[in-house]
């Protein structure tokens, strides 16, 4: 790890939230989120699909018009 949490990784996408949230698709953590201090991870898959799909890796990420996030 680095500064502020961020695993050392490859992002793929970047958006923002209504808040004001950074929110990032990268390789090898999935999503993350920054809100300004530090950044957190989110994961999207359960333990069981985590197992199957060896690599989270995240490719793009978008918020539609109702704020719902979609990866």
């Amino acid at each position: 790890l680095i500064d502020n949490n961020l695993p050392n990784v490859g992002i793929y996408s970047i958006t923002q939230d209504q808040n004001g949230y950074l929110w990032l698709a990268s390789t090898n953590t999935g999503l993350m989120q920054y809100d300004g201090y530090q950044f957190q991870q989110h994961p999207l898959l359960n333990n069981t699909l985590t197992n199957l799909k060896s690599v989270p890796d995240i490719d793009a990420i978008v918020f539609d018009q109702h704020n719902n996030l979609w990866a």
